[in-house]
């Protein structure tokens, strides 16, 4: 497998985006091998520890993405597996989940329509 390291140009006011891909040998980059996607920050370093460990590492980067393993078709259904590590310090902080969140601030849109009387019955 390969790590494959990207940017694309982009204006003086505007941040350089970087993408790390693992592709096949010799594989070119497609957004499913991304694993690793990040900007306000220099070039990340991206290096096998082992065969199939992969070390990506950046200081100070906003990211927008990062999956810690990667699966990639080898031959008819056969695929190659790695495990990527990120190391970008303090930053980590600065991960952006894309997920919903786990408990409601609020009521649900049926319990404000059925009124104050229906919802003290329900759990």
């Amino acid at each position: 497998m390969d790590l494959i390291v990207t940017t694309t140009p982009t204006g003086a006011t505007v941040s350089t985006p970087y993408e790390v891909f693992v592709v096949r040998n010799g594989g070119a980059p497609s957004a499913d091998y991304a694993v690793l996607r990040i900007d306000k920050a220099d070039e990340p370093s991206a290096s096998w520890s082992t065969p199939t460990s992969a070390l990506l590492k950046c200081d100070g980067a906003r990211i927008w993405h990062f999956q810690n393993f990667a699966s990639i078709r080898a031959d008819g259904d056969k695929f190659l597996h790695a495990t990527v590590k990120l190391d970008c310090g303090q930053m980590m902080v600065s991960l952006y989940l894309h997920a919903a969140p786990l408990t409601r601030c609020g009521p649900s849109r049926d319990e404000r329509e059925m009124g104050p009387s229906d919802t003290k019955t329900r759990p």
